[in-house]
């Protein structure tokens, strides 16, 4: 029979540990090591998709998750915003992290032969397409950029290459033939850091961010003029709720210093939940030659 002491000791494992959107070597894994870097004594575990992290947050467990929120290029992440507008108050946000985003190709080992496909993440495919274009490929597209990775260690097909981090081959038994495949301007995508809700409320910062779910348009009008009257910068992201038209929730984020400070007046406006109020910090990958020789997974 399973103790009540038995029982505890589950729930504190799980608290320790943090899902993350996988496998390894994604962009996320690189988010979830600045977050949590060695010697935090938490245990970092992939999830196959953004859902199944939220799901692992949801079910109990893990104690926080790290999923991809917006991407510099493309935007906000749809799979993210669908899941906070979904279970709303069940989140707290608890830290925002942003990675710069660096693209390389890998193949096979000793494969020289004619390049004919590419696999990656969507985002990854649309931002190395000045190199992509020049020349003619099939794209594959997959949950992530390390899944690509995974394809073709895997499907071993000559011919094929993974676009994906860089420094990362040895995790799958692939050589890295060409980087910076983005070209000359690099993108970020940024991170949430997400624990189980109600939120509690973070201590002022410099440059942070406050966040909260919007359930109807009007909830957003106060939000957007505290947004105006405090020099913040707002961004708003729709999720449908439901087959018939309208019925739109949305994830409301301010930003810039004293971003905080806004949650309070908030607080009490009808249909307005609070998510969190919480940090922001920024990847500083090494020098290309140390990535390209250790490979860079802190």
């Amino acid at each position: 029979m399973t103790t009540d002491a038995a029982i505890a000791d589950a729930g504190a494992e799980a608290e320790r540990r943090v899902v993350y959107l996988g496998p390894e070597g994604t962009f996320t894994h690189i988010a979830v090591r600045h977050l949590f870097p060695a010697g935090s004594g938490l245990e970092l575990q992939p999830g196959a998709s953004v859902a199944a992290c939220f799901d692992a947050l949801a079910h109990g467990r893990c104690g926080r998750i790290v999923v991809p929120v917006e991407n510099g290029a493309k935007g906000y992440v749809g799979d993210t915003v669908e899941q906070m507008t979904a279970r709303g108050a069940e989140l707290a946000v608890l830290a925002s992290a942003e990675v710069p985003v660096t693209f390389s190709l890998y193949r096979l080992p000793g494969d020289r032969g004619t390049l004919h496909t590419i696999a990656s993440h969507p985002f990854g495919l649309a931002q190395v397409k000045g190199w992509s274009s020049a020349r003619p490929l099939k794209e594959l597209e997959t949950p992530s950029t390390s899944a690509a990775l995974e394809l073709l260690a895997r499907e071993r097909t000559a011919g094929m290459g993974a676009v994906a981090a860089p420094g990362i081959g040895d995790l799958y038994g692939l050589e890295e033939l060409e980087t910076d495949l983005q070209g000359p301007s690099v993108n970020a995508t940024r991170f949430l850091c997400i624990g189980r809700g109600p939120a509690g409320r973070a201590e002022e910062t410099a440059e942070g961010y406050v966040a909260f779910l919007a359930k109807d348009p009007a909830a957003l009008a106060p939000a957007l003029a505290r947004a105006a009257q405090d020099g913040l910068i707002p961004a708003v992201a729709p999720a449908k709720q439901g087959p018939a038209f309208g019925g739109y929730r949305y994830v409301l984020e301010l930003h810039g210093p004293g971003a905080s400070r806004a949650a309070a007046p908030l607080a009490g406006v009808p249909g307005l939940i609070f998510l969190g109020a919480y940090a922001h910090s920024a990847v500083r990958l090494p020098p290309r030659a140390e990535i390209l020789l250790r490979g860079w997974i802190p």
